[in-house]
């Protein structure tokens, strides 16, 4: 945690304290928080390199501002702009598991047509119906593989969940009648979270022969910096074709790369920049 902990003199401030004192350490700091991304700053760029939970103020920041109703009519108008355009350009490709390449793309251009937003890393579980006799799926973001996260999506009002990646996991035909093509929820949801939602079952069997309890409690033991998360940053449950997708967010992520240098997502022989000069300039003209 950042509280205690000093940065060139200045006393940190961690993103659950009030935003009233977020937005003062801000200020204090010469930080300017007039404009979406200003992660890009060079002193919260210095502060996270040394602190990456620095970058949870920033996230509690876009989480907590107060929106004005003409700003969330202009912000979904662009948001739906953009991701539609790439997951067009998605469909076309054919590229699976693109979550978070796509999520760092969308996340740049958001911020460079004015929408206020943050990319999340976290879990989703999937329970399907009973009579479809498919078992719950799950993203795990505690593994013992290389992935960087579970799976990955956009939080920016009004819209706590946008994954456009959804529908282009994997290409099991079993699967596809109850997977959405791509998600926009507005819904919030305080939820229990089990191991079993965020541990792979490799970790979760180390668990239970170190003895953790398989309860939150357990997790929590594992993964105490969870706690204080989950309290500000809530889980969203989009229901389609009556299955549950729980998204559970466990961490924050920016791209510290700016868009036109982003070459990890490349889609019909075109990077991030390509589409959003060829797609998006031409209907939405960037703040």
């Amino acid at each position: 945690m950042l509280d205690g902990m000093k940065f060139n003199g200045i006393p940190m401030v961690s993103y659950t304290d009030t935003l009233e004192n977020i937005q003062k350490d801000f200020e204090t700091r010469g930080i300017p928080t007039d404009l979406p991304g200003f992660y890009d700053h060079p002193v919260f760029m210095e502060i996270d390199a040394k602190h990456p939970e620095y970058l949870n103020n920033y996230a509690r920041f876009v989480l907590s501002k107060s929106y004005s109703k003409e700003y969330l009519q202009s912000a979904e108008f662009k948001i739906r702009t953009v991701a539609d355009a790439f997951h067009q350009e998605l469909v076309r490709d054919g590229r699976l598991g693109a979550c978070m390449d796509m999520c760092m793309v969308l996340s740049k251009i958001l911020d460079q047509v004015g929408v206020w937003n943050f990319v999340v890393n976290g879990a989703l579980t999937t329970t399907y119906p009973e009579e479809s006799g498919i078992p719950n799926g799950y993203y795990w973001p505690i593994d013992i593989g290389p992935a960087r996260a579970g799976h990955a999506w956009i939080f920016a009002p009004p819209f706590t969940v946008i994954d456009i990646t959804i529908g282009h996991q994997n290409e099991d035909p079993l699967y596809a009648p109850f997977t959405p093509d791509f998600v926009y929820s507005q819904e919030s949801a305080d939820t229990v979270v089990g191991i079993e939602d965020i541990c792979s079952s490799v970790i979760q069997a180390e668990m239970h022969l170190q003895g953790i309890p398989m309860l939150p409690e357990g997790l929590f033991m594992r993964r105490p910096e969870l706690m204080p998360f989950f309290k500000i940053f809530n889980q969203t449950i989009f229901t389609h074709n009556k299955t549950e997708f729980k998204y559970i967010p466990v961490a924050i992520s920016i791209s510290d790369t700016p868009l036109e240098h982003i070459t990890d997502l490349q889609l019909n022989g075109k990077y991030g920049h390509e589409i959003f000069e060829e797609k998006i300039k031409p209907v939405i003209t960037p703040d």
